[in-house]
């Protein structure tokens, strides 16, 4: 299968959808495994199972809507983000089943959903280019930001009272090539409590290609940038610090308030966040298959190859690949983790 690049999985969240979400029939199917890993599939508008114990696929327990983009577990629920359909819908991933679903404006395009406290949440919408303030309980949108430059897509991170969301501004070209032209890259801060922008943070790169926003332990947010990370002093809202990797990260996941890893195509790096030093630069990356979303699980990394339709795990213990990459369903785009406790 042929990869597709990020910006046109992008471009194809533009198209609107009214498909529903539904349930395959999964009576007389084995419990849930205790730990599971849920893969979701955005070509096959699947979710595969994976059981953590035996490695073993169980293919197709859920579908998703239209362009989906993101699953976000808490607690017992999961909420999956669908960009073609504009909506989320709340899974019980253990159970199989939907539970809800929760229409958003026609045109959004939403890209992802971070929770601010309790069922208040921020939504990211792509092709509007602004973020939604929701009320997941009561299925409302109470505000929408619209944002005066760029269109946002990673994840959001959320400190000190803020929201610090990533945004691109920048036209593509035809296939084969999809040559990006960028006329604007970087961070909305976001005051939650005015639910206005308080501060637009610009890269000096204008194709830095802000992705995914995270809060590292110690408070400081770190973005994944073209050329590495960059780190921004929430008391400050600017640019603290960057690391050089020589590649594009996107994803970070945190082991420690001393260790971080963050993704690349093709491998994993490592850095300590406190110090802002590099522990295991691109030379020396952890190689994995190809890279995608990246999660970490009790002391294992997970990352998606969505051109190869595999799950690769990495034992953090060793920093070595685990085995065999996992076949799941086409395209994986995103993964979380359910477990029966």
């Amino acid at each position: 299968m042929r990869f597709i690049p990020l910006m046109l999985s992008l471009s194809l969240a533009a198209v609107s959808g009214c498909a529903l979400i539904t349930a395959p029939d999964t009576s007389g199917e084995s419990a849930a495994p205790r730990l599971a890993m849920y893969v979701m599939n955005g070509l096959s508008k699947t979710i595969d199972e994976v059981d953590l114990a035996t490695m073993k696929v169980k293919p197709s327990v859920l579908s998703t809507g239209l362009y989906p983009n993101q699953l976000l577990t808490l607690g017992k629920l999961t909420y999956l983000v669908n960009s073609g359909d504009h909506n989320v819908v709340k899974l019980d991933l253990r159970a199989r089943k939907t539970l809800d679903t929760f229409n958003l404006t026609n045109g959004s395009n939403p890209m992802t959903l971070q929770i601010i406290e309790g069922n208040k949440a921020l939504v990211v919408n792509y092709v509007s280019a602004d973020v939604a303030f929701v009320d997941l309980g009561t299925k409302t949108v109470e505000a929408t930001l619209k944002l005066d430059k760029g269109q946002p897509g990673g994840g959001v991170a959320i400190a000190n009272g803020k929201a610090y969301v990533a945004a691109v501004e920048a036209t593509y070209g035809p296939a084969p090539d999809y040559v990006t032209t960028y006329s604007f890259s970087g961070i909305h801060v976001i005051d939650l409590a005015t639910r206005k922008v308080a501060k637009t943070i610009t890269f000096d790169a204008v194709d830095a290609n802000p992705l995914n926003v995270s809060a590292s332990p110690d408070g400081q947010i770190v973005v994944g940038i073209k050329d590495g990370l960059a780190f921004i002093d929430p008391a400050t809202d600017a640019v603290a610090a960057t690391l050089s990797f020589g590649a594009q990260i996107g994803s970070v996941q945190y082991v420690s308030a001393t260790k971080a890893f963050g993704s690349f195509y093709g491998g994993l790096v490592s850095f300590d966040p406190s110090k802002r030093a590099v522990l295991r630069g691109s030379e020396q990356a952890i190689a994995v298959d190809g890279a995608g979303a990246f999660k970490i699980f009790r002391n294992a990394a997970y990352v998606t190859n969505f051109g190869k339709d595999t799950v690769t795990v990495v034992d953090l213990a060793t920093e070595a690949a685990s085995g065999s990459p996992i076949p799941v369903g086409d395209g994986p785009q995103d993964l979380t983790f359910v477990t029966a406790d």
